[in-house]
């Protein structure tokens, strides 16, 4: 019976063990060890202070004369010398989501440094238009 205990006891111990040697935290590089990247995601506030110079969107005509209003939200990518690399409308009008994007497009941004190198973000953009 004691030694039944001291192998029940035993393999309690080395069982987490075991367990946590074939468990690979996500933050190690992958088995072929190609490098991938970094893309960080930052907010819409932090992103607004690294804009260096920004392009107001132009009202497009036929929205007006519909009198359509209202917000639209980009998701932007950024890369790592400031520019915007990919850009997808999220919500809002399509008429005034194409002239937010138009305008974005041209956007440049501070490029934002992680440990003293720049990095690739994603953020969203809201540009409101109103009459």
């Amino acid at each position: 019976m004691r030694l039944r205990n001291i192998v029940i006891f035993s393999l309690g111990l080395a069982l987490p063990w075991s367990l946590a040697a074939q468990v690979r935290p996500a933050s190690h590089a992958p088995a072929d060890n190609s490098k991938k990247p970094l893309k960080l995601r930052v907010s819409q506030g932090v992103a607004e202070g690294l804009v260096l110079h920004k392009v107001p969107p132009h009202y497009p005509e036929e929205a007006k004369e519909k009198h359509i209003t209202g917000d639209v939200i980009l998701g932007v990518t950024i890369d790592h010398s400031g520019n915007v690399s990919e850009l997808k409308a999220i919500s809002g009008d399509p008429l005034l989501a194409r002239a937010a994007a138009e305008a974005v497009k041209q956007w440049k941004y501070k490029p934002y440094l992680l440990n003293g190198e720049p990095v690739e973000i994603e953020t969203t953009v809201r540009i409101s238009f109103r009459m």
